[in-house]
């Protein structure tokens, strides 16, 4: 391996990190290096200097070769595993739809409840010579109404609006 006379004294050990390589070797010598070595060398020390990642459910097919090697039956482990949580995502997804939408219809039956209530309320003050104050909670209950359940508006909060 060819090496800088400054950075000659330095050793790499074999379970270093390649960020610690870079103190050793400066990255214009890479090349130099890598074309100075046998083609069989060049090969395992790229392998071994390439990182790979992956994301999602299942790791890639070369991989399933390697787990067999280490453990038999680990590839069929995995796959089961993998299928058992999808499954229970699905499951827990569907409850969390169910429960949104039964959220929802309670919502509206409650509210519509509650607006026949104040309206019952506001005819009943009307009648009882509460003209003004009849007049001004209808009027915001039908307003309240129409902005939330016809325009599907909910109105912010200073806080909800703080988050955006």
């Amino acid at each position: 391996m060819v090496m800088s006379k400054t950075n000659a004294h330095q050793a790499i050990q074999p379970n270093e990190d390649v960020a610690n390589i870079e103190s050793v070797v400066d990255a214009s010598q890479v090349e130099q290096i890598l074309n100075s070595l046998p083609s069989d060398q060049k090969a395992i020390l790229l392998s071994a200097m390439r990182q790979e990642s992956f994301s999602g459910p299942l790791p890639p097919p070369q991989y399933y070769e390697g787990y067999e090697k280490v453990l038999p039956g680990s590839a069929d482990r995995i796959l089961t595993m993998t299928e058992l949580q999808v499954n229970h995502r699905i499951k827990q997804e569907g409850h969390i739809v169910r429960r949104t939408l039964n959220q929802k219809l309670l919502g509206v039956i409650f509210g519509g409840f509650l607006t026949i209530l104040i309206l019952g309320a506001v005819v009943y003050l009307g009648m009882h010579g509460h003209d003004t104050l009849a007049g001004i909670i209808g009027t915001t209950t039908i307003l309240g109404v129409i902005t939330v359940f016809v325009l599907g508006v909910k109105p912010n909060s200073e806080k909800e609006e703080k988050r955006y």
